[in-house]
């Protein structure tokens, strides 16, 4: 399974401290508008965490070049970054997951059949692959809770409850 991620979920994922950890221990891609947007651009526009984003990216997330273009039939409304998340996914469907808790992008991967999961739901996954214990599991989720909806954060909680059964 390779992640791809969007600009929101390496935004948000490293801003509770998760962000290496996931993409340590996870095969993680971001197309290069992506990196642009949570990195460059966020750097000339002063934002600090795009320094901690620049250094995990450096040691744990591959930059895939591709062009949005090759994602034909996407809205104009989505950006570069959406597009080319999309067309990277569409390369290897089977493989690929895309990760973003952008309400309206992932109503688009849905109707388009690509797999996805919000960034909360890799707590979870991470615990039943053993990389962390479910207190760990547990803090992050707690952490992440402003930064997503209330179903996933009760659907992430509930998963896991279901694993402590």
């Amino acid at each position: 399974m390779t992640l791809i991620f969007d600009a929101d979920a390496l935004i948000k994922l490293n801003r509770i401290g998760a962000l290496d950890l996931v993409a340590s221990n996870s095969e993680c891609i971001i197309p290069g508008a992506v990196y642009q947007e949570a990195v460059a651009d966020a750097r000339v526009a002063g934002y600090l965490d795009s320094d901690a984003i620049d250094l995990v990216v450096r040691r744990h997330i591959r930059v895939e070049t591709t062009s949005d273009l090759e994602q034909v039939g996407v809205p104009n409304h989505f950006g570069a970054g959406e597009k080319q998340v999309l067309a990277l996914a569409m390369r290897d469907p089977q493989e690929s997951v895309v990760v973003s808790d952008d309400q309206v992008f992932v109503n688009l991967v849905r109707q388009l059949e690509v797999r996805f999961l919000s960034p909360i739901e890799l707590f979870p996954m991470l615990l039943r692959e053993g990389v962390i214990p479910i207190s760990r599991a547990r803090q992050f989720i707690r952490q992440f809770r402003t930064h997503t909806s209330d179903r996933n954060y009760i659907a992430a909680l509930s998963s896991l409850s279901d694993m402590e059964q």
